[in-house]
């Protein structure tokens, strides 16, 4: 499974400027400040991809570096392509590491509304570039989180195969 168990705890002992933080299975809230959508949504994001990627709990290093072309590989040089047009000051810690830049994009719509304005053009992103007719940043992203953490099933409405993933993101979008 993708993640076998995970519970949520509130601990009021956590640091006043510590929301929350997953660590060994457990999601912990500090109640003062954390208990919000995002915060909630943020440490489940690392709860199931920490282990998918195959990442240290602070999600800085790979244990075992992905092979060239899969998908953590190209999730990995995304962000690397991508940090220097995030701004840390407005996207929390999203070009600090792998593990947040994960969990910020399932979790924080600003930046996933930034990461739609960027596009790809001659392999490199690029701001305001033809709009209209590139792919941008966001949906290339979004296929490569899906053949990571998601597998297909078939919807019983559509006949057809979608993924998990396609299914709550139709549903919210």
């Amino acid at each position: 499974p993708l993640v076998s168990k995970v519970s949520i705890r509130y601990d009021s002992s956590l640091p006043y400027d510590t929301a929350g933080e997953f660590r060994n299975g457990v999601i912990y809230i500090n109640p003062e400040v954390g208990n919000t959508p995002y915060v909630i949504l943020h440490e489940a994001a690392h709860a199931a991809t920490l282990q998918v990627l195959n990442v240290t709990p602070d999600g800085s290093t790979f244990i075992t570096p992905p092979k060239k072309g899969s998908p953590a590989y190209l999730l990995n040089q995304m962000f690397n392509d991508v940090s220097p047009f995030l701004d840390p000051g407005m996207f929390n810690n999203a070009n600090k590491n792998i593990g947040e830049f994960v969990a910020e994009i399932l979790a924080n719509p600003v930046l996933q509304q930034r990461l739609k304005e960027l596009r790809y053009f001659e392999g490199k992103i690029k701001e305001n570039t033809f709009k209209d007719t590139l792919m941008s940043f966001w949906d290339k992203l979004v296929d490569t989180v899906k053949r990571i953490l998601f597998p297909f099933i078939k919807t019983k409405a559509s006949k057809k195969r979608m993924s998990v993933f396609d299914e709550a993101y139709s549903s919210v979008n």
